[in-house]
Formats: C-alpha cells, sequence, structure tokens
C-alpha cells in the first residue's frame, strides 16, 4: 500500500466582523463573595433568571460558584452589559465585587 500526500486544503473564506460589531463588544470579569451559603435551589434559580436575562440581551458568559465565592466572567455588547453590570452590583445576594 503507497501513501498519497494531498496537497493541503485552502481554509475556507471567513469575512472579518464589520469593525463596528467587534469594537461594541465588551467584557467583564469579577469576583465576589456570597452574603450567605447558597443551596443548589437558590443557584439553580440565580442561573435560570440569568440565563433568561442574558440570552434577551445578547450577553453570553460563565458563572462559577465555590466554597461561598463567585467568579463571572460576561461577555456582550456594551450597552447590555453596562445595564447588567449596574444589575450584577446591585443583587444582595453577594458583597465585596472587583
Amino acid at each position: 500500500m503507497t501513501a498519497v500526500l494531498m496537497p493541503r486544503a485552502e481554509p475556507a473564506y471567513r469575512p472579518e466582523p464589520p469593525p463596528c460589531v467587534a469594537a461594541a463588544l465588551r467584557s467583564l470579569l469579577y469576583v465576589s463573595s456570597a452574603t450567605r451559603a447558597m443551596s443548589r435551589g437558590e443557584l439553580a434559580r440565580l442561573v435560570a433568571d440569568a440565563r433568561i436575562w442574558n440570552a434577551a440581551n445578547g450577553v453570553t458568559g460563565v458563572l462559577l460558584y465555590r466554597m461561598g465565592n463567585f467568579i463571572q466572567y460576561l461577555e456582550g455588547p456594551a450597552d447590555r452589559l453596562g445595564a447588567l453590570h449596574r444589575r450584577i452590583r446591585r443583587d444582595r445576594r453577594h458583597h465585596g465585587m472587583a
């Protein structure tokens, strides 16, 4: 049996997003501490509510909770992320947001 080497295929054309779209996206990373230990049910409700708001506002991200501490990374349109940032800061379930 003989191996035949095929020439490398050219990658498919992938147009860059318009500069206005890329420039409008922002990211947010923060850590904070829960004001009290949260149950699985409370965390599930928090995540369910966040998914609804995030989907409606074009925001994506990840939330981690361990031993009473949160770390969250979010990404989305600048105006929506700003609104979300203010909303998160007002949330009394956590403190010490940095």
